[in-house]
Order: structure tokens, then sequence, then C-alpha cells
């Protein structure tokens, strides 16, 4: 789930009668796109007694800020998406990079390994480390009549 502490603390933040200062370390600690920073700037538009602190940006959020400081605010937002959109751009490209020199994308799971051929080619093979556990697993679930955690209890029998 996106974020999910922050979500938790900004629901508890909104509808606490108690909790009226919520401090940040940056502004973009507290904001990774426009719709979060509309959110907050709304909690704190509503409720006068409401403050967000911005601890190294050195700037209060309140709801009597004037329009510069709004504006300030506005455009730390855009560039705080922006930021988030170019990593994410940026990421994609490496994954994508990886696939067309035919290497996965990712780390390998359980049982496998990455091998780098003589011709700098990455390939995923079976760890033999690991093929027992593999086999045996691959060959239950193909018995049918196994649930993944029945499957599991007997690896664990057998190999632990």
């Amino acid at each position: 789930h996106y974020r999910k502490n922050y979500r938790k603390i900004l629901e508890e933040y909104k509808k606490s009668d108690i909790i009226h200062l919520l401090i940040f370390d940056k502004f973009d600690r507290s904001s990774r796109s426009l719709k979060d920073w509309s959110e907050l700037a709304e909690v704190v538009k509503k409720d006068e007694r409401k403050q967000i602190h911005f601890t190294r940006d050195n700037k209060v959020l309140h709801s009597n800020l004037p329009p510069s400081e709004k504006l300030f605010f506005n455009i730390l937002a855009a560039l705080s998406e922006n930021y988030i959109d170019n990593m994410k751009q940026d990421s994609k490209k490496g994954t994508d990079e990886r696939l067309l020199c035919g290497w996965p994308p990712f780390k390998v799971g359980f049982g496998y390994k990455n091998i780098i051929l003589a011709s700098k080619r990455r390939v995923v093979d079976f760890d033999d480390n690991e093929k027992p556990f593999l086999t045996e697993m691959f060959q239950l679930a193909l018995k049918g009549g196994y649930s993944y955690s029945k499957i599991r209890e007997i690896i664990n029998s057998k190999f632990n």
C-alpha cells in the first residue's frame, strides 16, 4: 500500500482534536505528489489550530499563509512530484535496459541464480545447492492434492 505509515499518521492528524502540530524533516518527506500536498493544505486550512513544520526548510504551513508562501509550497509540491516521476521513469528505463541485454530485471528467487556467460550475457539457472528442494516441491505440486502449506510442511520436515 502506498506509504502506509504516512497515511496512518495523516489520518490520525486529520481527525484528532488533540494533535495540532505535525513535524517533517523536509517538505519532500511530507508530499510526493500534488494530491498529497493538497490533502495536507486542506487539513491546515480547515482547522486554524493545525500547523505543519518543515524543520530543514525552516517553513511552517498554517491556515493564514501569505500568498507568496502558498506559492512557495505549491512549487515544492510540483518539484516533489516531478522528482518521483523522474525516479519512476529512470527505474523503468533500467528495467527495460536489463531486459534488452538479456538480463533478468529482478533479483532471482529461491532456488535460482544469476550466471554471467563468457559473452557477458546473464542468464538464470537452477542453483545446484537448492535443486533438491525445488525438485521435490515441483514433484509434489505435479502429483496434485497438496496445498502450498502442505508442500511447505513436507519440504521443511525433509530438509531441516
